[in-house]
């Protein structure tokens, strides 16, 4: 591990190049900031990381020579990060990047202060991303940049209303994407329902604006967190 990494940082220094060179590791795979720190190749747990290309226990001893040569810095990032870079470059750059190859932007993305003192180059490597963990990475996406949003509310059991219910989203331009329609549960009195529904929204704001468009038309809404379903 760390092959990429200290290559790239001997190919800078043999170029007289001063740039500084910074890995990031996902957090469930943080091997090399604490072999930096240490000054030797530093073991560490059981990766835990949907990066695969950085589950590794630790990092080579020539890499890490290298690395400490040219005085390079780690940071972490968590899956999550990984994930949201990952959708970020997908939909915006139209890059596909397997989490190994976004932990880069997503250090960029969590520590936007590393961009402070003058240009930045991220390296994309890898895109060989499982499809089932596409569709995953892309629910976290999608959640993360507000494009999801979960409301709950109790109706009652009569022609009309879940029709009038899904009107107000319609109207507000939000799409269904779930819908749970429960009438069947002990916490509820007779001639009652609860519906849940997963609208697909423009962004944050708009999240709001349909929440607002709820209140408004006299439906007792409550936000719930989105989650994979």
């Amino acid at each position: 591990m760390g092959g990429l990494l200290s290559g790239i940082a001997a190919g800078l220094h043999s170029q007289g190049s001063s740039a500084e060179v910074i890995g990031i590791q996902p957090s469930g795979a943080d091997t090399l900031r604490a072999s930096l720190a240490a000054g030797k190749v530093v073991e560490g747990a059981t990766p835990n990381t949907f990066a695969d290309g950085l589950a590794t226990r630790h990092i080579g001893q020539l890499p890490l020579e290298i690395l400490r040569a040219v005085h390079a810095r780690a940071f972490v990032v968590d899956d999550r990060a990984i994930a949201r870079a990952s959708f970020l470059l997908l939909e915006l750059a139209k890059v596909l990047a397997e989490g190994a190859g976004a932990a880069a932007t997503a250090g960029l993305l969590e520590h936007p202060e590393l961009a402070r003192d003058g240009p930045v180059v991220v390296v994309v490597s890898g895109g060989n991303l499982d499809p089932f963990v596409l569709d995953h990475v892309l629910f976290i996406g999608l959640a993360a940049e507000g494009r999801l949003l979960r409301l709950r509310s109790a109706m009652r059991d009569v022609p009309g209303q879940l029709a009038a219910f899904l009107k107000v989203a319609a109207d507000s331009g939000a799409n269904v994407r779930h819908l749970n329609h429960e009438r069947e549960s002990p916490d509820l009195p007779p001639g009652r329902v609860t519906v849940e529904i997963e609208l697909e929204v423009r962004d944050g704001a708009h999240g709001l604006e349909v929440e607002r468009a709820y209140r408004d038309a006299h439906w007792p809404v409550e936000r719930l967190p989105v989650h994979a379903t």
